[in-house]
C-alpha cells in the first residue's frame, strides 16, 4: 500500500482512518506439491511402480501482515515477519514390486 498517503495527526486529536484498514492484507499463501508415478509390467505376474513426490516444491516463504504502526518510521508498510511456514522442500522416491 502507499505509505506516503498516511500522516500522523497532531497530538491529542483523532485521525480520519479506522483502526484497521480492510484493504491492507498480507500476500496470499502459495504451496505447490507434485507427485508423478509410473507402473510397468515386467513379467506376467510381476509389476513395478516408481513414484516421485515433492512437497513444497517451490520452497516459497509465507509472509505475515505489513507493519501498520506509523510510529515505526523505518518499517512502516513493510513485510518483516514470516508465518510458521511449511517444512522446507522435501523430495522422496519410492519403488514398489508386486507379484
Amino acid at each position: 500500500f502507499n505509505t506516503a498517503a498516511f500522516s500522523l495527526p497532531p497530538a491529542f486529536t483523532f485521525g480520519n482512518v479506522s483502526r484497521t484498514i480492510g484493504s491492507v492484507r498480507s500476500p496470499g499463501l502459495h504451496n505447490l506439491d507434485l507427485a508423478l508415478d509410473k507402473e510397468t509390467q515386467l513379467f506376467e505376474r510381476l509389476h513395478m511402480q516408481f513414484r516421485a513426490e515433492a512437497f513444497n516444491l517451490t520452497n516459497t516463504p509465507h509472509f505475515g501482515l505489513p507493519d501498520t504502526a506509523m510510529s515505526d518510521t523505518l518499517t512502516f508498510g513493510q513485510l518483516n515477519t514470516l508465518l510458521p511456514s511449511p517444512p522446507p522442500r522435501q523430495i522422496q522416491f519410492a519403488l514398489k514390486l508386486t507379484f
